[in-house]
């Protein structure tokens, strides 16, 4: 989508959601197939969403990424003084269990400024060392927890960097890339693995638009 700046003709939107499905049969990840039918959302009504983008400006995309950070961290920490009660268990559930996970080890280790060592047992299904399954799975709660505030700091600036540029050169294409990326990051290990996220690359990418078409 990035590559075609969301400009799919109609009658690719049926293959598109095609593939969302089939991906989703295949993998059987509810949080993976909730993420693809959000890119598809915005895939259909790009316009509109671009629209409403530009109306809200860039101090209000300025104050999404650091409030979003804040905000899941309060959630999943907030979590563990009710887990029991029907409306967080069901949250919990339809995270796959990673809000609880994730405030366990919000509230087993301190939150610094260097970060912990937290051991973690994964693998899944995988695992036969009998020891229980302990891994956060949250790019959010790992940076936080793991890497410290210090770090997680940086991370919030270079990400409001990467919308700056990206508004300054009207690549809104972007900006909406980078909005699946954040939200991911929330249900996800991968916001610093290169193999996955292209959010490293993003700061020293072309994107302007006049440099690009005369590039062709």
């Amino acid at each position: 989508m990035l590559y075609r700046g969301f400009k799919i003709e109609r009658r690719h939107w049926i293959i598109f959601l095609a593939i969302i499905i089939l991906t989703y049969i295949v993998s059987d990840t509810r949080l993976d197939f909730a993420l693809m039918l959000l890119a598809f959302f915005l895939l259909v009504f790009y316009d509109k969403i671009i629209r409403v983008l530009k109306r809200l400006g860039i101090p209000f995309l300025l104050s999404v990424i650091p409030g979003f950070f804040m905000a899941f961290t309060l959630f999943t920490w907030k979590f563990n003084f009710n887990p029991n009660a029907h409306v967080w268990a069901t949250m919990n559930h339809w995270l796959s269990g990673r809000l609880g996970l994730g405030s366990l080890a919000m509230h087993r280790y301190p939150m610094n400024f260097t970060g912990n060592f937290i051991p973690q047992i994964g693998m899944g299904e995988m695992n036969y060392s009998g020891e229980n399954y302990f891994y956060i799975d949250s790019s959010i709660i790992r940076a936080i927890m793991m890497c410290g505030i210090i770090f997680t700091a940086i991370i919030i600036m270079y990400m409001l960097y990467l919308v700056m540029r990206a508004w300054k050169f009207k690549r809104y294409d972007v900006i909406l890339v980078l909005i699946l990326t954040l939200i991911s990051s929330a249900i996800d290990q991968h916001l610093w693995e290169m193999a996955y996220s292209f959010i490293l690359f993003a700061g020293v990418a072309n994107i302007n638009k006049k440099n690009l078409n005369k590039s062709k």
